[in-house]
């Protein structure tokens, strides 16, 4: 298996982003973990990662893990804006949703944003769920 080149958490909850970037770590399967506390950070992210990639500060990621419940701007709302620019971000990161519950309200909700995430998920991270995504 080839190495991911950048991993991006994008949670406001500092225990789950400590869990699971520990967890990405001990996996050994990415360059970079980079940890987000919120939306409207992330996409401040991405689009100076795009805009400057290879520049040893911000690295494009591979794949996003996205919780949905943060202060600032929550998961939908991040998709919801990274939809609208998604022509910037190119190569698209593959985006899984992460959740404490799986409620059926926020699975339905999902749905609108099936183009753009790939797919849903309950926390805390596991190494057979993180290895079962590559």
């Amino acid at each position: 298996m080839e190495k991911l080149h950048n991993i991006l958490l994008v949670d406001d909850d500092e225990v789950s982003n400590y869990i699971h970037s520990d967890l990405l770590t001990s996996l050994q399967i990415s360059d970079h973990i980079t940890t987000i506390s919120d939306g409207l950070a992330a996409l401040g992210y991405l689009t100076e990662a795009y805009k400057k990639s290879g520049n040893n500060v911000f690295f494009v990621p591979d794949i996003i893990f996205l919780d949905i419940n943060m202060p600032m701007m929550n998961g939908f709302e991040f998709l919801e804006h990274f939809g609208k620019r998604l022509s910037e971000f190119s190569p698209k990161p593959r985006i899984y949703m992460l959740t404490t519950s799986l409620l059926q309200e926020e699975m339905t909700r999902a749905e609108k944003y099936k183009h753009l995430i790939d797919g849903y998920l309950e926390k805390p991270l596991s190494s057979e769920m993180v290895m079962g995504l590559l």
